[in-house]
């Protein structure tokens, strides 16, 4: 059985951006995208506000869609695991809130075209994980798993099933995670799997090789927010035209995460070093032939103390 090629569709990119923390992070990364794939419509589902920002990057002109979904905060994982609904793209890529786009996302279309489903493989034993999926066959994480923060899928029948099938076996789980259930989906549907490099779904990297570094595509950097991701997070409770409540979310989120990463310890202070000499993964974009915009949209002012 050979690979039938399907016709070109829509591209676009999703974020279902539940609380306040995760809209800032994903119009963040909004910005970041639009720097580097200009004329890449966005759809962004969120609980958070009604109207979409008022800001130079967001277009509706291009196929921005604002989608607000009156749900509580919790509830986010229903609606990623459902993402196929919502999307209004014939090709969607899908990205967790916490990531900046850092180079071309063209490649992904193209694959779609011969896949269903692209999304990046992980392998990181844990020997204390007591999940189980399949029945209680295959003990999660224990025998590899893909990660959820980045994946793309195209319309059709089987990843319509697919899709149906994570959410109901989220659900029949009962688990806060989303990935066990994706697991299972995974092996019982019927979908075609590019497994994706781990530059389309990469960490910083800091101490990886400078090639490997240059080569991310979409940086997830999941609780290591650096001194300029906070800054911006901040900056963007504004472009979303939020009230002091989210402003203070957004404040307290930033001082969680820096607790769970041991803020100012030792270590802390190791890896803080490294990435200064090595430059943090999202002044890449102003190294960008847009950077321009880059600096103007992400144009820096002083912000609230949250030490």
């Amino acid at each position: 059985m050979g690979f039938k090629k399907r016709a070109m569709g829509k591209f676009g990119v999703v974020y279902v951006a539940f609380g306040a923390p995760y809209l800032a992070m994903a119009l963040t990364s909004v910005v970041s995208l639009r720097v580097t794939n200009p004329t890449v419509p966005i759809c962004i589902v969120t609980n958070v506000v009604r109207d979409q920002p008022h800001v130079a990057w967001w277009k509706p002109s291009l196929g921005d869609q604002w989608l607000f979904i009156a749900e509580a905060t919790d509830k986010n994982r229903n609606y990623k695991t459902g993402v196929y609904r919502l999307s209004p793209f014939d090709l969607t890529l899908y990205l967790d809130c916490d990531t900046m786009v850092l180079d071309d996302i063209a490649p992904i279309s193209r694959y779609l075209q011969y896949f269903d489903v692209l999304i990046c493989p992980a392998y990181r034993p844990c020997a204390g994980e007591k999940r189980t999926i399949l029945d209680g066959i295959f003990r999660y994480r224990q025998d590899g798993h893909f990660n959820s923060g980045v994946f793309a899928f195209r319309r059709g029948q089987h990843i319509e099933e697919f899709f149906d099938l994570w959410n109901m076996r989220f659900h029949a789980m009962g688990d806060r995670l989303d990935q066990p259930a994706l697991l299972e989906a995974l092996f019982l549907g019927k979908v075609r799997i590019f497994p994706l490099p781990a530059k389309w779904n990469s960490g910083d990297k800091w101490r990886g090789r400078a090639a490997t570094r240059n080569e991310i595509v979409i940086w997830h950097y999941k609780t290591r927010l650096e001194p300029l991701v906070e800054r911006l997070l901040i900056k963007a409770v504004d472009w979303f035209g939020g009230n002091q409540t989210h402003l203070v979310d957004v404040i307290r989120f930033i001082q969680q995460r820096r607790e769970l990463r041991r803020y100012r310890s030792l270590t802390w202070l190791a890896r803080r070093f490294i990435t200064r000499i090595r430059g943090d993964q999202s002044r890449r974009l102003e190294r960008h032939p847009s950077r321009e915009n880059w600096l103007c949209w992400t144009a820096e002012s002083p912000e609230p103390n949250v030490s």
